[in-house]
C-alpha cells in the first residue's frame, strides 16, 4: 500500500481543527477537543485504499512553520511538502481499548498519589498533638493497631482523627481493586506474552509492565533504545555553541509515568546480580534470548552503578543513568522476542 497525501486531505484536516479566533476566544464553558477529528482523519481515503498517518506537530517541526498565517491552504500544501520530504514524524494513535487500559493504569496513580498524601495528613495530625511512634516500621499492622488505640478529649479532634483513617482505609481498598483489575488484565490478550517477559527484568513488576505497555503502546515501533530513552526525557540535555559543548540534566521530556517507573525499576540494581525465587519464576518458560537479556541487564547495570558511585556521583544521579541503560534492555528483550 503505497502513501498517498493530497492536498485536499491536509485541508480537511486543518478545518477540523480550532483555528487561533477559537484559541483566543474567552472560556465560555464549552471545551474543544480534536480527539474526534484525530481519530477520523487518520483513515481519510480508506474508500480509495491509501493509507494516512496522524502527525504530532511538536514532534516535527515548530508551529510558527507550519502556520505563519492563517491560510488553511497554505497550511496544508506545506505539511504536504514536509511529509513528501519525510521530516514529519508519524504519531501513534491509541485505539479505544488501549487507551482505556492506559487510563486505568493512571487512575491506579493517581489513587498512589491520594493515598500518600492521606498517610501524611494522619501521621501530621498525630504529631501535632504529640502522638510519636516509634516501634517499628510505619503503616505496618502494630503501627495501625497503635493509631487506632489513640483518645482524643475533644469531639472535634476525635472526628478529624476518625475521618483521616477512613480516608487511608478508603483510599487503600481503591487501590487494592484498581490493582486486581490491572492484573487481570494483564492475564488478557494480547499483553500475558509482553508482560511476561518485561516482569523477567529486575524491579520490573506485573503492574510497571502493564504501565509500560499501556503509555509506550508498541516498543517495536522506535528504531533503536537511542530513540526510547528520549521518548521518555532519560537522555542529557545539551548547550552547545560553537566548539563548546555543555550537558546538562535530563531533558525529562515525554512521558513521566514511565520514566518513574524506570527509575524505581532501577534503584533495584544497587545489589549484587541474584536469581531469587521470584525471578526464577519469572524466567520460567521464557526463551533463552529473553532469559539472557535479563541476566545481562543485572550484571551490567550493577556494575554500571557501582563504578558510578565509586566515583564520587550521587546516588540519584547514578540511578538515573542506570534507568537510562534500562531503556535498552526493555527494547532489546521486545525486539528480540518479535525477532524470533
Amino acid at each position: 500500500m503505497t502513501m498517498a497525501l493530497t492536498v485536499a486531505n491536509w485541508t480537511e484536516l486543518f478545518s477540523a481543527m480550532p483555528s487561533r479566533a477559537d484559541l483566543a476566544r474567552p472560556y465560555s464553558g464549552k471545551s474543544v477537543s480534536t480527539k474526534s477529528s484525530v481519530s477520523k482523519n487518520h483513515s481519510l481515503d480508506s474508500d480509495t485504499g491509501s493509507a494516512n498517518s496522524v502527525s504530532g506537530p511538536f514532534h516535527s517541526v515548530g508551529t510558527t512553520t507550519i502556520r505563519p498565517v492563517l491560510a488553511d491552504r497554505r497550511d496544508a500544501v506545506k505539511l504536504a511538502r514536509l511529509h513528501r520530504s519525510g521530516e514529519l514524524t508519524a504519531i501513534r494513535v491509541p485505539d479505544t481499548e488501549q487507551e482505556g487500559v492506559r487510563d486505568l493504569v493512571r487512575a491506579r496513580e493517581d489513587v498512589r498519589k491520594d493515598l500518600v498524601a492521606a498517610k501524611h495528613r494522619l501521621s501530621k495530625f498525630l504529631l501535632r498533638h504529640g502522638r510519636i511512634f516509634s516501634e517499628t516500621a510505619h503503616w505496618s499492622q502494630k503501627h495501625w493497631t497503635w493509631i487506632r488505640a489513640q483518645v482524643f478529649d475533644t469531639p472535634a479532634e476525635l472526628t478529624t482523627f476518625e475521618h483521616y483513617i477512613l480516608m487511608v482505609e478508603h483510599l487503600e481498598e481503591r487501590r487494592l481493586a484498581l490493582e486486581k483489575e490491572i492484573h487481570c488484565i494483564a492475564q488478557t490478550e494480547p499483553y500475558r506474552a509482553p508482560v511476561a517477559r518485561l516482569a523477567c527484568l529486575r524491579g520490573i513488576s506485573i503492574f510497571g509492565a502493564m504501565v509500560l505497555l499501556a503509555e509506550l503502546l508498541d516498543l517495536k515501533r522506535f528504531d533503536s533504545p537511542r530513540q526510547l530513552m528520549a521518548f521518555v526525557g532519560l537522555v542529557p540535555s545539551e548547550y552547545s555553541s560553537g566548539g563548546t559543548r555543555s550537558q546538562g540534566g535530563i531533558t525529562k521530556t515525554g512521558n513521566s509515568h514511565v520514566r518513574r517507573i524506570l527509575i524505581e525499576a532501577s534503584w533495584s540494581y544497587r545489589h549484587r546480580p541474584a536469581l531469587g525465587p521470584r525471578a526464577r519464576q519469572a524466567l520460567a518458560g521464557q526463551p533463552p534470548q529473553v532469559a539472557a537479556v535479563a541476566k545481562k541487564a543485572q550484571q551490567r547495570l550493577h556494575g554500571r552503578y557501582t563504578r558510578l558511585v565509586s566515583r564520587g556521583k550521587k546516588s540519584q544521579v547514578a540511578v538515573t543513568a542506570i534507568a537510562r541503560e534500562l531503556c535498552g534492555f526493555i527494547w532489546a528483550i521486545e525486539n528480540r522476542a518479535a525477532a524470533a
